[in-house]
Formats: C-alpha cells, sequence, structure tokens
C-alpha cells in the first residue's frame, strides 16, 4: 500500500530528500517534539539558517508534513516494505539507512502517533464518501512483476464545521481483499447482533400480551 499525499505536503517534505541521515534523525526528533509540546518557533530559526534555508516557516513546513505522514501511515499501519515504497515514490532515494531512519522513528513513535489520532484526527474527521478507480502497472526495472495491478482510492473526510480533507491512497489487490474479509466480518456481526436485539424484542412483547 503506497500513501499518496498531495503536492503541497510533498513540496514541504522535497527538503529532507538531500540531507544527510543525522540531520534527517534530527528532523524526526522535531517531529517528536511536536507531537509533544507542538512548534518551537526559535528552534527553527536556528535549523533554517544551519541549513540555509529562507525562514523559519520552511523547517515547520517539513516537519508538520513528516507528523502528517506518519500520521496517515500509522492510520494505515503500514509495513517497513510500504513504507520505503512511498517514499521513494516521493523523491526520497537515498541508501537505506535514511529510510530506516524514519521508519524507526515510525515504530518507536506509534503510542505518540496514536495518541496524537485520538485526541485530535480521527475526533475531528468522520468517513464522508470513497471514490475509486482501477489501474495497472506494466513492468518496470523497479517492479518485477509483469503486470500489477492496484486501486487508487481517495477518501472524502469531514469535521463538524463541514470542512472537507481528502486523503489519497493506492492499495494493492491483497489489501483489498483483507480489507474487504474485514469489513464483510464487521457486516456479519452486526446484522448477528441486530437479529438478536430484534428476537428480545419480539420474545419481550409475546410476554408483555400473555400478562395482558
Amino acid at each position: 500500500m503506497i500513501i499518496n499525499l498531495n503536492d503541497s505536503h510533498q513540496d514541504h517534505l522535497s527538503i529532507l530528500f538531500q540531507l544527510p541521515p543525522q540531520v534527517i534523525q534530527d528532523f524526526c526528533k522535531l517531529a517528536t517534539n511536536y507531537l509533544t509540546d507542538g512548534p518551537n518557533q526559535k528552534l527553527y530559526m536556528s535549523i533554517s539558517r544551519k541549513l540555509s534555508l529562507p525562514s523559519a516557516s520552511n523547517v515547520q513546513d517539513s516537519v508538520e508534513a513528516l507528523v502528517y505522514f506518519l500520521l496517515l501511515a500509522t492510520i494505515l499501519n503500514i509495513n517497513e516494505y510500504d513504507l520505503y515504497n512511498t517514499l521513494y515514490n516521493m523523491g526520497f532515494t537515498q541508501d537505506d539507512e535514511c529510510k530506516e531512519i524514519v521508519y524507526r522513528f515510525y515504530t518507536q513513535e506509534k503510542y505518540n502517533l496514536y495518541r496524537t489520532l485520538i485526541s485530535e484526527y480521527i475526533t475531528l474527521l468522520h468517513f464522508r464518501r470513497l471514490e475509486w478507480r482501477f489501474e495497472g502497472v506494466i513492468a518496470t526495472r523497479c517492479h518485477l512483476h509483469q503486470f500489477q495491478p492496484k486501486f487508487t482510492v481517495r477518501i472524502h473526510l469531514e469535521n463538524s464545521d463541514q470542512q472537507e480533507k481528502q486523503i489519497h491512497l493506492e492499495i494493492d489487490t491483497e489489501s483489498v481483499f483483507s480489507i474487504t474479509k474485514v469489513l464483510e466480518e464487521a457486516l456479519s456481526h452486526a446484522k448477528s447482533n441486530q437479529r438478536k436485539m430484534s428476537r428480545r424484542k419480539q420474545l419481550s412483547q409475546g410476554k408483555s400480551k400473555d400478562k395482558s
């Protein structure tokens, strides 16, 4: 499963694409601080000067884009392989050490990421609608299989103020089957509970009639 960020988030993350491993690790620490304490303008200003960036807002935008990406990864519970592929598709073509730093941060900070989702993200956004289309990737140097089918999904979310947010995903067929299985099991469980409640209601009504 590959995460597709919008152009704005990808532009903000592009600053990280050419940085050495140690600096990427520093940005991961900034993301940790952002999750717990929010933005730190003084620190961002200092880092922007060291990296010769125009302003502190460039650093903050990159940190927020990294946090947003990892929140999506947490929602989807993506594995190491999918995270590496997602980073590569966004232009993160450094050696595996850099990607490993991001993945290690993702696994180590999952508790804080989940806590952020529970306190802010999930409670503010709810599902509105879903759009999808079926695509196929023909064999290239990056793909060993001759044909790789996938689904491109656009999820529309909405908050209490009716402001919409869109999430773009690429899902392989195996993930679609897995999601479908989970949804079917949940639907079956819901129907079973509904039948039990209906039977209890009928029995209760029958007992009331007998007493009358």
